[in-house]
């Protein structure tokens, strides 16, 4: 493991571990849920990780007074992810730090509660673009030095 990781770990463990054990109570689920925090840390990309050094560096980073998000749903804005990535230049001129996208997971239509009734949690719904559309427009917003966040609820 990752010295990177091992450190967080040591950190973050007993508090993780109390949480888990205090909601679940199931000490084979934290040890399945901590080895595929391994892996993901393992297949993390080389730009994440440089993310992630930078944030942990300065823990109130989403505190800093510069920080200016917008909420959106894309279909609204944009039409879809695509329409998006169009519009980045936009995003970047009016100084947005992060955007949060309202549920965009592929939904049962027409009823899916304002996209709020998830039918696939690892896929974007159709109607908005892919998930190699998504993966371009986080890549893009990152590279413009905007973070993005998901809206996602377990229901």
């Amino acid at each position: 493991m990752d010295t990177i990781l091992n450190a967080r770990f040591s950190r973050h463990k007993d508090e993780l571990s109390w949480l888990f054990m205090e909601l679940y109570d199931d000490r084979a689920a934290l040890e399945t849920l901590m080895q595929r925090m391994k892996q993901a840390f393992a297949e993390r990309s080389a730009d994440l990780r440089a993310l992630d050094a930078r944030r942990e560096s300065e823990p109130d980073w989403y505190r800093k007074g510069n920080m200016l998000g917008v909420t959106m749903y894309t279909e609204l804005f944009a039409g879809n992810l695509r329409g998006l990535l169009d519009k980045l230049p936009y995003l970047q001129e009016q100084g947005i730090t992060y955007l949060h996208l309202m549920p965009l997971l592929k939904m049962p239509h027409p009823h899916n509660d304002a996209g709020y009734a998830v039918e696939d949690f690892t896929t974007v719904d159709p109607s908005l673009g892919s998930n190699a559309d998504l993966c371009a427009l986080t890549a893009a917003l990152r590279q413009a030095g905007i973070s993005l966040c998901l809206d996602v609820v377990m229901n």
